[in-house]
């Protein structure tokens, strides 16, 4: 199952940076997402249709988007990805996050994703807080 998996979660890192598929049609409908922290994006997205709206939320912010998986880690129903954003927002602000990502699986379809990623660098690139001084 782990080299399925691992296909599965290629795909939609593939989609998302333009390959012309649907990066979500391996989501299951009652997915959970879930974005550990303290920050705008924290919170946990009950459904893909919350997911999706909070994508749609934070993607318009960008004028260019890409995720670059670096490695995939699979045991069981579980894939773990170490990725690397180069984006830029509409402001013209760098956007290169670090990222982990958990992926959890049942039955052929993602179940959970849990995305860790640096909160400070989404205030500052993205909504253009001012962190210090």
């Amino acid at each position: 199952m782990s080299d399925s998996n691992v296909a599965t979660v290629q795909s939609y890192f593939d989609n998302i940076n333009g390959a012309g598929g649907d990066p979500f049609a391996n989501f299951s409908d009652d997915l959970r997402y879930i974005i550990p922290g303290n920050g705008r994006m924290a919170g946990t997205y009950a459904g893909k249709d919350n997911m999706l709206k909070m994508f749609m939320e934070f993607g318009d912010k960008f004028d260019k988007l890409s995720l670059r998986p670096l490695e995939l880690i699979a045991s069981g129903d579980t894939v773990v990805v170490l990725a690397k954003g180069d984006c830029m927002t509409k402001e013209k602000r760098p956007y290169n996050n670090d990222y982990v990502f958990v992926f959890r699986f049942s039955n052929g379809k993602i179940i959970e994703v849990v995305e860790y990623l640096d909160h400070l660098l989404v205030e500052s690139a993205i909504f253009g807080a001012r962190l210090v001084g």
